[in-house]
């Protein structure tokens, strides 16, 4: 069952950090789509992330996945964005510490990296994230 949520990102401060079924945001101009299925532990980030307060955003979201994964052995991510601020870099460089310690505790985890094909400086984002962070990401250009 997927649960749909509000769009406008004020919203979301309502949300208990202990979502029972999926989770499904509409995007805005500011921030992204959003799916996560719980049963399966795949998270989609896509779109635009220039909203200034995304740390409020991708907080609960994140935490919902990090508190999901502690007893899964398989953690499965893409992410697809076509323009980020500063902050949204800052709360993924949170997710993929995490990311890296679940992998160094045998969780597969997979990383799926897209941006379109003309952009190269997102591609170069993943890229530079990818090594960081020593994950394996998978690169797509749309």
């Amino acid at each position: 069952m997927i649960t749909h949520y509000a769009t406008d990102t004020t919203y979301l401060h309502k949300f208990t950090p202990k979502w029972t079924s999926n989770l499904m945001l509409d995007p805005t101009g500011t921030t992204p789509f959003v799916s996560y299925d719980k049963e399966t532990k795949f998270l989609i980030v896509k779109g635009n992330a220039s909203d200034p307060n995304m740390q409020e955003f991708f907080d609960p979201i994140f935490s919902a996945v990090k508190r999901d994964a502690v007893d899964s052995n398989n953690l499965k991510v893409y992410f697809y964005f076509k323009a980020m601020n500063t902050s949204t870099v800052k709360v993924l460089f949170d997710l993929f510490k995490y990311l890296r310690v679940r992998v160094a505790e045998g969780t597969k985890v997979q990383v799926v990296w897209g941006a379109d094909a003309y952009d190269l400086e997102m591609m170069e984002t993943g890229r530079e994230l990818s090594e960081l962070y020593n994950l394996n990401f998978r690169y797509l250009a749309a």
